[in-house]
């Protein structure tokens, strides 16, 4: 691609010395550390600050400036532009800007789509995936006069302080809303007398039944029977379609079953569905099923629970299976391995219940589900300023649009 008028045509590693200077736990001193951990996935920031006392291999120096970018696994697009000097994984490169380029440039030079792809086109192995300098230092890149790169530099900023802002925003909701349920599920609405029972101390009006006396809960259908009678090939939910407060459809597979077990194995119109398991953050989470597809049917890994509505409410159930409360139940009956756990449905059978009546479940659904359209809104518009960064990294880096040039003069 032809270089705009007044920038040049250059590649990465003329604009960047790769820092490869190593500290050994011999030096001493206590310096601040930066591990992969603590860099968050797609933000461009440092989550946190390590100590290197105790760390006991050998490391990678950092100066303030420098931009580290996270060489294993590159998909997660790990990066950052520290203000303070330190030491780093040896994961991940150090890069220093030469005299005459803008540091923050070039963290945004390294954050843009094509220089992503790049990384995980040019990582190697299969498990632990890597990329390398010697790749990457050949990405080829326009170099604006330093005003511009400034002026562009800033203008970016912004957009990721917004960013960080409503960051801010949605995890303060998620925490207001985390102790607001809380205390929903302990204190209720407007009561005064609370007692003792095996869970905890609930109000006094409140009871707690085993969830197989007020639900009905359903298994799912296993993939790859053989012989069928009458076969019939119907769409089906898996584990990935069931997230943590939404049913995600984009991808929605097939199973074929007997036609004489369609209605044995069909979803309804307000059936709590949950998974059995998978990683600890899967353990029991889902959501209500409102019929988007019909008929639809469910794997074997995923419960339907039929709630009695006159008692229940499917919603009010969600709430409870996916609070601290329902988390740590299942969690602890749970059949437990390396990173991963599962319920089977006599676990889910038993799952105690609260059960205010039904107009406080009413009351107690409105308040979260009015503080989940306050996170929802944040996050939607998250995702609007991510796709603003994203395409005025691919115009304001590659010349496509300009700076004008009054603004150019501010930045000398």
């Amino acid at each position: 691609m032809r270089a705009p008028e007044g920038w040049r045509s250059v590649r990465l590693k003329d604009i960047a010395f790769h820092v490869t200077e190593k500290w050994e736990p011999g030096e001493g001193g206590n310096y601040p550390y930066i591990g992969l951990e603590n860099i968050g996935q797609g933000t461009g920031t440092v989550l946190g600050i390590q100590k290197s006392e105790g760390i006991s291999s050998i490391k990678t120096k950092f100066s303030q400036n420098d931009v580290l970018f996270g060489k294993l696994r590159p998909n997660l697009r790990k990066t950052a532009c520290v203000n303070f000097s330190g030491i780093a994984s040896t994961d991940i490169i150090v890069l220093r800007a030469i005299e005459k380029i803008e540091p923050k440039f070039l963290f945004f030079i390294v954050n843009e789509e094509s220089f992503f792809s790049l990384a995980v086109r040019s990582a190697a192995g299969t498990k632990m995936p890597r990329t390398s300098w010697n790749l990457l230092g050949e990405y080829p890149i326009s170099i604006p006069p330093l005003s511009e790169q400034r002026r562009i530099a800033e203008i970016l900023s912004s957009v990721d302080e917004a960013i960080e802002a409503t960051q801010a925003v949605i995890e303060q909701t998620r925490t207001v809303k985390q102790g607001v349920l809380n205390r929903l599920l302990t204190k209720g609405i407007g009561h005064t007398r609370f007692k003792k029972t095996e869970i905890g101390t609930i109000p006094e009006k409140w009871t707690v039944a085993p969830l197989k006396t007020v639900a009905h809960v359903q298994t799912g259908a296993a993939k790859g029977k053989k012989d069928i009678d009458n076969p019939v090939e119907l769409p089906y939910l898996r584990v990935a379609n069931v997230q943590d407060g939404h049913i995600d459809l984009t991808t929605v597979k097939t199973i074929t079953v007997s036609a004489s077990q369609i209605e044995r194995y069909s979803l309804q119109v307000g059936d709590v569905l949950m998974t059995e398991g998978g990683d600890f953050d899967k353990l029991g989470r889902g959501d209500v099923w409102r019929g988007q597809i019909s008929p639809c049917l469910h794997q074997n890994h995923v419960f339907a629970v039929r709630p009695n509505p006159d008692v229940l409410m499917p919603e009010f159930l969600t709430i409870l299976t996916g609070s601290s409360y329902g988390k740590s139940y299942f969690l602890s009956c749970a059949k437990q391995t390396t990173n991963l756990a599962s319920i089977n449905s006599t676990q889910v059978k038993d799952f105690p219940v609260l059960l205010p009546d039904r107009d406080e479940q009413e009351k107690i659904v409105a308040v979260v589900q009015a503080l989940s359209k306050a996170e929802q809104s944040a996050q939607n518009s998250l995702e609007k300023t991510m796709n603003i960064k994203s395409a005025l990294l691919s115009d304001l880096l590659t010349g496509r649009k300009r700076v004008p040039a009054a603004l150019l003069t501010s930045a000398e």
